[in-house]
């Protein structure tokens, strides 16, 4: 089972901490005692080439290679070839997974053409996407690459601010351990 929980004593009383998952990332889970929290997003930051596409693709692979839990990986910057070419040099097979329906990559990259935002900005067509994915590949597993670059395209941050909160509540209603970076 890939979910651990922690639990202490305080003043006689048994206190359960907050449930986690393994991602069974070297070091991470013994940093992160025992994963990622359960039943809540978890926002990976950094600048660029740090390694947060890396960790994001491997939380997924790990998943899906370790507990048989399906995943969903959105994109916004890089096209799903990238991704699948990249994991690869560390001798991750997602295209197996990919052919095997456990992993589904969401292309949610904008038109390399430029387009003109006319109207208000939301992301209820994505969120049904994800939502969409998640049943359809009952997918545990979501990781989204990445929140920069919504707020990148578009110019009203609050908005973007809104519609992100919007679609961590969404997915987190249907259960799925989200990954955003």
């Amino acid at each position: 089972m890939s979910e651990s929980s922690q639990e202490t004593k305080s003043n006689g009383r048994k206190l359960i901490g907050v449930q986690k998952i393994r991602t069974m990332i070297e070091g991470f889970d013994d940093i992160s005692h025992g994963g990622m929290p359960i039943a809540r997003t978890t926002l990976v930051s950094g600048t660029s080439g740090t390694g947060k596409t890396l960790f994001a693709v491997q939380f997924l692979y790990n998943g899906i290679t370790y507990f048989d839990e399906p995943g969903i990986f959105v994109t916004f910057e890089e096209s799903p070839t990238d991704i699948i070419k990249n994991a690869s040099s560390f001798g991750w097979d997602l295209q197996q997974f990919i052919d095997e329906g456990k992993l589904f990559i969401l292309d949610a990259s904008p038109d390399p053409e430029g387009q003109d935002i006319v109207g208000n900005f939301d992301l209820s067509a994505l969120i049904e996407r994800i939502q969409y994915a998640i049943r359809k590949y009952k997918a545990r597993r979501v990781s989204i690459d990445s929140v920069t670059a919504v707020f990148q395209q578009y110019e009203a941050a609050g908005v973007v601010r809104r519609e992100i909160f919007r679609l961590v509540a969404r997915l987190k209603q249907v259960g799925a351990k989200l990954l955003c970076i």
